[in-house]
Order: C-alpha cells, then structure tokens, then sequence
C-alpha cells in the first residue's frame, strides 16, 4: 500500500519496489482494513472513517470477556468524575469478569491504548486512569477497566471521521472561535487546529 497526493512519485516508488522485490507484488488501491483499524471512504472519497470493532470484538473474544449485564456499566463511563472517588473508596470481592479482567489487565491496557491512539479518543482520560494500576491493579482500577470494556461494547463501531471539507468541527467550533476572537481569526486559513485541556497564566 502506498498513500500519498504525488501520483507520479506513487509510479515510480511502486515501480522500483517491483524492481528490487519482483513483479508478484499485490497492491492495495482501496483499504478496508490495516493494523486492525477498520478504514471506510465516501465513493468521492472525500470522507474516511476510521473505526475499532473488529479489535474490539478480538479482544473480547481472546480474553473470553463475558459481555451481558452491561446496561447499567455502559452508563457509568459518562458519570466517571463523580464516581471515581466512590469506586477507589468501595471494598468487596471480584466479579468472574473482574478476576478476568485483572488477570489480563496489562494486556487489555496494551490493546485499548494503542486503539486510543488509532481511532478511539473517547476512551483516553478513563483508560489512563486505569493504566496507572498496569503493574499491580487494585480494585478500583479493574472496576473502571471493567466499565471501560462495556463502554465499547455498547459503542464498538465509533471511531474518527476525516473530511476534506465541511468538517462538523471547523464549522461548529472553529468558526464561532474565530470570529468571536480576533487572535484566532487565523484558525480560519490554518490547515492544523490543536485543542488541548492544558493551559498556563504567564
């Protein structure tokens, strides 16, 4: 697979990797999947959709993650804030699916981090919460990994939407921010726009 807008380099790059490799070489025009990450374009391909449940499912299915009763733990990742202190402070013993789930723990953090990465931003503030317990989990750090599991199994299939123009983002965010003030009006013309949850007072 080669990727890129320089159609004539494109030509040239797969002509002498054909060279030095051989003729027998297949190529991928269209992707529908790579590393896992589901990939989906429009036919104008104007809009690329990265998304996560083939991985998801894998996961599940590898470590035999029971995956019924999650109703009520789909909820709960969007009331994380006001839970987590509850959760650290609360005591008992493990469910079956929590004993699984601690003892896969590392290797469930692996996998979820290098979605968070790829397609699932959604995941990232709960899932490094948990990573803080990768090398001796406690309870309450199995508890939101456990969550965090049912969380995408009630929403395997988000993921990361690319568009060449028309972006829901530029026009609902980025917009409204430029033209309210005038020291981001350059957001406009900008072909990379950051948000970050950090700032500083100088």
């Amino acid at each position: 697979m080669i990727t890129g807008n320089d159609e004539d380099f494109q030509k040239v790059l797969r002509a002498a990797l054909e060279k030095r490799f051989g003729s027998g070489l297949t190529w991928a025009d269209k992707v529908s999947s790579f590393l896992g990450i589901n990939c989906q374009s429009n036919e104008s391909n104007t809009r690329l959709t990265l998304t996560a449940g083939f991985k998801i499912n894998q996961l599940f299915e590898r470590h035999h993650i029971a995956t019924r009763g999650t109703r009520q733990l789909r909820a709960s990742v969007a009331q994380y804030s006001d839970e987590y202190t509850k959760i650290k402070e609360s005591k008992g013993a493990f469910t079956s699916r929590q004993v699984i789930v601690k003892s896969h723990f590392a290797s469930i953090i692996g996998v979820l981090t290098y979605l968070s990465i790829c397609c699932r931003p959604d995941i990232t503030t709960v899932l490094n919460k948990c990573a803080q317990g990768t090398s001796d989990p406690q309870r309450h750090h199995v508890v939101w990994l456990e969550r965090l599991l049912m969380y995408l199994v009630g929403h395997p299939n988000q993921g990361l939407v690319y568009n060449q123009d028309g972006s829901p983002l530029k026009r609902g965010i980025v917009e409204p921010l430029a033209a309210k003030y005038p020291e981001l009006r350059e957001l406009r013309t900008s072909p990379y726009v950051c948000f970050s949850d950090a700032f500083c007072l100088g």
